[in-house]
């Protein structure tokens, strides 16, 4: 029976205590209290006499009860309520076991769901960009669809970076490994940075967005970065399941002297009472289907509920059910900043950067990446010589000293550390204080930490926003 079944029963004493019960006889007063139960005319059927009842309990959590009820002059004994409390132990280790095997086929079907619907967004871009890139390579892409080609290319390896990066911080977060840089937040700014991210979306749907700002006292700490990923994820949700026309509300408020909260409202499709539940589980979506309307992984809320709690804050999802809209909440604490790292400045988006008379020496083993870097320096007025190893690059650096060096850390032979390393000890002349930039895949904080203590002095992540590699270049030749 349910626990409320119990309420006035000694089966609720034996479930609350996790003791078993041996009644020896059932006097009118306890009769009483035993009509009053459901199970009432069971007990009447069976005729109520001596009884023993006897917890459910697995792993120090008492889930139910056994009742054992004799309907003959017969007494149960200490040995009875030994026999009796041995079965409730094996029922309930079936019982439990048979929950345990539930939830994992629960979780094996999420997974292979998952792995479909990674498979799906991964082909889809993927699908895209190979037919663009090769009628342009045909050269069967006519001048006034040019700008159309180049824009879903780069839109479709957008969307394929943001799938790597979503599966990267999963895996961050399941090892424990997802570390955060905590510094002054200010708030505003991360908001509308993720605004400005989002609106292309916006603007497409035509959807209205509506900013509400409190009164914040005193100043958050955080991770900016982070936090403005948070943002972009429940505004992408939102703007994901909000039909077009619809509208999206932020708001921020201080909810108490150390906390302040941000909301996420919409009026779109709403959320499944029996999936609200699960709205912040790994690779859990409402609809899985083949016909679904909707891309992503079913990441995206989970990485937010992550973050938030490494803030220390909580994440909360409300809905009053299908089309009726969704609320997202996260709530955050405002602490006492214990590190200040300050970030990159805004890029001006207006090509107004300029690196007219800076020469620049690129170490990439990947001919692509290589050639992308050396056009995209070049555009900017760099001079730029490349080398596609270690030993190459030795080789170009004896023959000229570069004002930057931007460099692969996994290359084949020698990588990218030992031979910044090999630099800095003087390997060639006049070259140990070069700047240095790392631009590698290798992403993660001990990664970064190694490669700044073998002597570079930037270090980027793959995938990169070229504008990125051009304004660290910039700051690189400041620091001569």
């Amino acid at each position: 029976f349910p626990p409320s079944q119990y309420q006035l029963g000694l089966a609720r004493q034996v479930i609350e205590s996790g003791e078993p019960a041996l009644i020896c006889e059932v006097d009118e007063e306890r009769l009483a209290r035993v009509r009053q139960m459901p199970a009432w005319p069971l007990y009447e059927q069976l005729g109520i006499g001596p009884c023993m009842i006897v917890p459910l309990a697995t792993a120090g959590r008492t889930f139910g009860a056994i009742s054992f009820v004799s309907s003959s002059d017969r007494q149960y004994t200490d040995n009875d309520l030994a026999t009796a409390v041995e079965l409730a132990r094996r029922a309930a280790y079936a019982i439990d076991n048979a929950r345990l095997y539930r939830q994992a086929q629960d979780a094996n079907r999420a997974k292979d769901e998952f792995l479909a619907t990674l498979s799906h967004e991964l082909r889809t871009p993927i699908t895209a960009t190979l037919g663009w890139a090769s009628m342009l390579r045909l050269g069967h892409v006519s001048p006034e669809n040019m700008s159309v080609a180049i824009e879903t290319i780069e839109r479709s390896t957008r969307a394929q970076a943001k799938l790597i990066d979503e599966i990267l911080d999963v895996s961050r977060i399941v090892t424990g490994k997802l570390q955060l840089t905590i510094g002054p937040v200010h708030l505003p700014t991360v908001i509308r940075a993720a605004i400005d991210a989002i609106r292309p979306s916006l603007e497409s749907k035509n959807l209205h967005l509506d900013l509400q700002f409190g009164t914040i006292n005193g100043v958050p700490t955080g991770d900016s970065a982070r936090l403005q990923q948070v943002i972009w994820n429940l505004l992408s949700n939102s703007v994901k399941f909000t039909p077009a026309g619809g509208s999206i509300v932020i708001s921020v408020e201080q909810r108490a002297a150390d906390a302040v909260r941000i909301s996420v409202r919409d009026n779109g499709s709403g959320i499944p009472r029996s999936f609200l539940p699960f709205i912040f589980e790994r690779y859990r979506q409402a609809d899985t289907s083949s016909s679904r309307s909707h891309g992503g992984l079913g990441l995206g809320l989970a990485i937010v509920k992550s973050i938030v709690e490494l803030h220390g804050g909580s994440a909360a999802a409300f809905s009053e059910g299908e089309g009726k809209g969704a609320t997202f909440t996260i709530t955050l604490p405002i602490l006492a900043a214990t590190t200040t790292t300050a970030g990159m400045p805004p890029i001006d988006m207006a090509r107004s950067l300029s690196l007219t008379g800076v020469s620049v020496l690129v170490v990439e083993d990947d001919p692509n990446t290589r050639g992308m870097l050396t056009n995209l320096l070049r555009s900017y007025g760099a001079q730029v010589n490349a080398a596609d190893s270690a030993p190459a690059a030795v080789e170009e650096l004896r023959k000229s000293r570069p004002s930057v060096i931007v460099s692969d850390i996994a290359m084949p032979g020698e990588d990218g550390c030992a031979f910044l390393m090999r630099i800095r000890s003087g390997a060639v002349e006049r070259c140990a204080d070069v700047p240095a930039i790392a631009l590698t895949a290798y992403a993660a904080p001990e990664d970064r930490d190694r490669i700044l203590k073998s002597g570079f002095h930037f270090h980027l992540a793959k995938p990169v926003d070229p504008l990125v590699v051009v304004e660290t270049v910039r700051q690189a030749v400041e620091k001569t």
